[in-house]
């Protein structure tokens, strides 16, 4: 077994995700064989329900596992809420653009 995956702080979330993936594939796959599913209104509900417990847990895991990332650790010269120009050294080293002659 890979010790990444089994180690990781994000494996309540990768089985919830997982389980719901399946599930999806599960009742879509049984969709488009039969359409006459469900046959009552009590496996509706409860297809229902099961399908929302599913996409609740994955919400929870996702959020319960999910970190924060620091600022600016892609990028640390950046400065937040300042939006790079096409002539700024930061943004790739181009060249000052000709400024337009205001005269004309």
């Amino acid at each position: 077994m890979n010790t990444v995956i089994a180690t990781s702080p994000h494996l309540p979330f990768y089985l919830a995700a997982g389980a719901l993936a399946l599930w999806a594939l599960t009742i879509g796959g049984l969709g488009i064989v039969k359409h006459n599913l469900p046959k009552s209104d009590g496996l509706y509900t409860l297809g229902v329900v099961f399908t929302v417990l599913l996409v609740i847990t994955t919400m929870g895991a996702a959020i319960g596992t999910g970190e924060t990332p620091d600022l600016n650790q892609t990028r640390p010269d950046a400065k937040l809420g300042v939006v790079p120009q096409p002539g700024d050294a930061a943004a790739g080293g181009a060249a000052e653009a000709p400024k337009p002659d205001a005269t004309k």
